[in-house]
Parts: C-alpha cells; sequence; structure tokens
C-alpha cells in the first residue's frame, strides 16, 4: 500500500513538472512577440501543416492517401516528428504556437523515461531530480520553446535506450521484447535517420551478451532476425519511397558540415574537445560549476582509494551504462557538423548523474532540500536571463 502511495505521489509530481514546464514555456512564447520562424523551422513547420491537412480527411484505404502521407517528407528528417505536431494542430488549431508546444508530448515521454531511469539505477528520487533538472535547463527550454526535431529525436533516442537497458539486466530474452525493441529504433529512424547511429556501442554489447547466453544457437539468430524485421516493417513504408533523397540529403548535410565548419573536423583536437564545453553549457555554467564542486569535494572527503575506482570500473553496470553516452559522444565528434543540438540525446543521462551527486551529497536532509531548490532556481533564472537578453 505504501509502495502504491509513493508511486501516486511521483507521477502526480511528473505531471506537476511537466505543467510547469509548459507554463514556462507558454510565458516565453508570449514574451516574444515576432514569432516568424527562420529558414529551418519553416521547413518543419511546413510539413506539420501538411500532415495537419492531410489528417483533416483521413482515408488509410486510399492509395493516394496512402501515398501522400509517406512523401511530405522525402530528406533526412522523417515523418514523425510533424505527423504527431499534425495531430496536435488538427486539435488546437494550426498556429506556429501550436506548433513548438506540440513539444511538450515529446517533453512528457522525457521526463517519464529519465525517471524510470533514474529509479532503475537507484531510486524514484534520482528520477525525479533528474528529470527536474532536464526540464529546468537553458538549452532544453530554448529547444522546447522553438520548433526542430531535435526534442523528439531526443525523446525517442532515451525511450529507446531506456527499453534497451530493461532487455540488457533480464536473465532472459524473449521474442516479444525483440519486436518491441525493433519497432522503437524505426521510430527513432522515422524522425531522423541517422539517430540509430548513437546506439552503435550499446547494440554492440548487447549483441555480446546474447552470443555469450547458455540459449540454442537458433534461438540467438531468431532474436537478432525479429529484432531486425521489426525495424525494417516500421521504416519500409517511408523509405522505400524516399530512400535515394534520404541519402542524397545526408551526404549534403555531411558535406555542409565539411565546407563551413573548417577546424572542427575529426582529426583535430578541437573537433574532439568542442562537446566538452558545450555539455558544461547545457544546464548553465554556474549550475553545473556548483555541482562539479559538490562532487569533487565528496571525492576528496571519502578518499576513494584505486581498488574501489578499478571495481567501478569494471563492473557491468557501469560499462553497460557509460556505453551510451559514449557511443553519442564519439558519433558526435565523428559527424563534419558541430552543433550543441546534436549531442542532445546525450543530456538527459548527464542530468542522471547531475541527479547522483545531489543524492550523494553528504548533508544533512533539510540541508540537501535547501541546495537542491537553490540549484534548480539558479538554473531556472538563468533561463529566463538569457531570454529577456535576447
Amino acid at each position: 500500500m505504501k509502495i502504491l502511495k509513493s508511486n501516486n505521489r511521483n507521477i502526480i509530481f511528473i505531471f506537476f513538472i511537466s505543467f510547469i514546464s509548459i507554463i514556462i514555456d507558454t510565458f516565453i512564447l508570449n514574451f516574444q512577440y515576432d514569432l516568424i520562424p527562420a529558414w529551418d523551422q519553416g521547413y518543419h513547420l511546413s510539413n506539420a501543416y501538411k500532415y495537419s491537412i492531410l489528417l483533416e480527411n483521413i482515408n488509410l484505404f486510399n492509395k493516394d492517401w496512402i501515398n501522400q502521407f509517406w512523401t511530405i517528407t522525402d530528406s533526412y528528417r522523417g515523418p514523425l516528428t510533424y505527423f504527431v505536431s499534425g495531430l496536435f494542430m488538427r486539435i488546437f488549431g494550426m498556429s506556429f504556437k501550436n506548433a513548438i508546444l506540440s513539444n511538450h508530448i515529446f517533453n512528457l515521454i522525457l521526463i517519464f523515461t529519465i525517471y524510470l531511469q533514474g529509479k532503475r539505477i537507484k531510486n524514484s528520487n534520482l528520477g525525479l531530480i533528474s528529470a527536474t533538472i532536464f526540464v529546468l535547463s537553458p538549452v532544453i527550454i530554448n529547444l522546447r520553446t522553438d520548433y526542430l526535431i531535435d526534442i523528439s529525436l531526443c525523446s525517442f533516442i532515451t525511450l529507446n535506450w531506456l527499453y534497451l537497458t530493461n532487455i540488457f539486466f533480464k536473465n532472459k530474452f524473449n521474442f516479444i521484447e525483440s519486436v518491441f525493441a525493433g519497432f522503437l529504433l524505426g521510430f527513432v529512424f522515422l524522425v531522423k535517420p541517422t539517430g540509430i547511429v548513437y546506439f552503435s556501442v550499446p547494440l554492440f554489447l548487447l549483441l555480446i551478451k546474447i552470443s555469450t547466453k547458455k540459449i540454442p544457437y537458433f534461438k540467438k539468430l531468431l532474436i537478432v532476425i525479429i529484432y531486425l524485421f521489426s525495424f525494417l516493417a516500421v521504416i519500409f513504408p517511408w523509405f522505400s519511397n524516399n530512400w535515394l533523397t534520404i541519402i542524397s540529403s545526408i551526404n549534403n548535410a555531411w558535406n555542409w558540415g565539411i565546407n563551413y565548419q573548417e577546424g572542427l573536423e575529426a582529426n583535430t583536437l578541437s573537433g574532439w574537445t568542442f562537446y566538452l564545453f558545450e555539455i558544461y553549457k547545457i544546464p548553465g555554467v554556474y549550475f553545473s560549476s556548483i555541482l562539479l564542486s559538490f562532487s569533487i569535494l565528496q571525492i576528496l572527503k571519502r578518499k576513494l582509494n584505486k581498488k574501489i575506482i578499478l571495481n567501478t570500473f569494471i563492473k557491468k553496470q557501469f560499462l553497460w551504462y557509460s556505453s551510451f553516452p559514449i557511443s553519442i559522444y564519439i558519433i558526435g565528434c565523428l559527424m563534419s557538423s558541430k552543433d550543441i543540438r546534436f549531442i542532445i540525446p546525450i543530456y538527459p543521462q548527464i542530468c542522471i548523474l547531475f541527479g547522483l551527486i545531489i543524492t550523494n551529497i553528504n548533508f544533512n536532509p533539510f540541508l540537501k532540500i535547501l541546495i537542491y531548490l537553490f540549484l534548480m532556481t539558479l538554473t531556472l533564472f538563468n533561463t529566463l536571463f538569457s531570454i529577456i537578453k535576447e
């Protein structure tokens, strides 16, 4: 009974921080009187409008309607974000503001997945704190109050990662889980095809675990085939119609980075350190600096010896949980284009790391709450100040 009440309180808190994020974003959107979409936003918005118009007369048995559904977007930006936004605008009205507010569907997915991941790693408090840090971070608020595909991509990537984590720590594998895992990877592809490369290292580790399991070889092979088949079944209707333009647009995006972002190539030091400084700025420099100071103090206070550090690094849990952010960082550095938006999928994992630092602060509970409230207030004011300054 106590567990049930605790879960109910946590769910209420999740919806509360989601509601707070809607209030913050609505205030910002009302503060910005000239909501005029820029070039990228205009492209995304036009696709969302097309889906909204298409959904006015749904006809699943009409070949022309189905063909139009899968060919509205034919670049490396998939249709899933625009479909969700189009559906949202079909309900609440077609406007740039409503297209932006549709980001909160993906925001809610992120809040729940971060909470569940934090709960899995330690407890529900870690999940709630990590989700709150994410929601109030300046860069995340800026992305939520704009119409791009970064928040939606981050939501499906994080959801996929959570599901793969649940599979990885299970003793048994089954075919149903392979189907759902394939579907989720397909959803990532339908937001942005290049998003699936972030799972390179985790999928490699998962494949190793499956191969070492004491189950018949035929079953191992069938699990992998079902996963791939489920993934292909999701992406086939869109990819089969637009494969040439998808590949060519990915190539054009790669060439853009080569031509216009000199000095950030993968064979340079600046190319590999660029995101280290950018990640530090996502929650705000003051927030990151204070938390980093707390973590250093905790390390010095505990006087960790070499054996403890070594044992931590070779643990299965550490190897798995670190594989995903490492994979994202490596892929981000290898990409020809560098922008903070391209590495946003790593940030939910950093929020959980921040949450671990806060929950491990060795002070009395009341002081810990004060520190937590101070950090959240600092983050929020930093966001509002930067918006007013703009």
